[in-house]
């Protein structure tokens, strides 16, 4: 059985959680203002059920925003479970399945992101996206691992990627919003 220690501190959940949400407002904001980006027309589609993006900045940043806004909401669903796991009221096993699923839908994302062509100037910040999302997904892996084999060390493996994952995206939507240094 897991002790409390050996567990990610949810503050670092939360603080991706911040992150994901963040990229989905600045993206959507920052691309439509700054890109020329202009009326995106209809309401948001799920983007992980649609044809890689066009290169249109709106386009690209409503299907950003859609991918941030998920992955925000993989992120928040799986902290509430390390809550309830921490609190005893739910086991070990059902945090597993729990990360299972974060392994499952940042595959997916990932998969979108790579799927996607950005707009002229936005490939670098784009490719930090791709790698943001990838370490969240190995964040999930060494989680499911680490869990699985009682094992703290691929447990704080996942808590340095998860560290990272934020980073780059951070770097990301200030690249996105020509803030290279913030």
């Amino acid at each position: 059985m897991h002790t409390r220690s050996r567990l990610p501190a949810p503050a670092v959940i939360t603080r991706a959680m911040r992150i994901a949400a963040l990229l989905a407002v600045v993206l959507a904001a920052g691309l439509s203002a700054g890109c020329g980006g202009g009326d995106v027309p209809g309401a948001a589609t799920d983007v992980m059920a649609t044809t890689p993006a066009s290169p249109d900045a709106g386009a690209y940043a409503s299907d950003v925003s859609d991918l941030a806004d998920h992955a925000d909401q993989v992120n928040r669903d799986y902290s509430r479970q390390v809550d309830r796991q921490q609190a005893g009221v739910i086991d070990t096993a059902t945090l597993i399945a729990d990360a299972d699923d974060g392994v499952r839908e940042f595959t997916v994302m990932v998969g979108t992101l790579e799927g996607m062509e950005p707009p002229q100037g936005l490939a670098e910040a784009h490719r930090q996206l791709i790698s943001a999302f990838g370490k969240w997904l190995q964040f999930y892996r060494l989680q499911v691992s680490g869990l699985r084999n009682d094992d703290a060390g691929q447990l704080a493996q996942a808590h340095e990627l998860d560290s990272q994952a934020v980073s780059e995206a951070s770097q990301a939507i200030n690249s996105i919003n020509g803030r290279p240094d913030r």
